[in-house]
């Protein structure tokens, strides 16, 4: 192995630490975007909704698409209504 080069295993271990934190971190965003369902508290039309979940849906299918290609680099433009 060349001096400075990361190892195989040192790779997969990079990985799962990174993966379980952003994957954590995702799941608790989406608790939080789940809060905002409580009609007491907020309102918001179907239209809304469906460009959120349309908006997840198409950044989850980009991220997929990146793991099946290899490695290519997906959008994370952020969200707007």
């Amino acid at each position: 192995m060349a001096k400075g080069k990361a190892s195989d295993v040192e790779k997969s271990a990079k990985f799962k630490e990174l993966a379980q934190k952003r994957v954590s971190r995702i799941l608790k965003g989406v608790a939080g975007l789940a809060k905002l369902s409580a009609t007491a508290r907020y309102r918001y039309t179907p239209d809304q909704v469906e460009k959120m979940f349309s908006a997840i849906g198409d950044a989850c299918k980009v991220c997929l698409a990146s793991y099946q290609a290899g490695g290519q680099k997906g959008g994370g433009d952020g969200f707007k209504f």
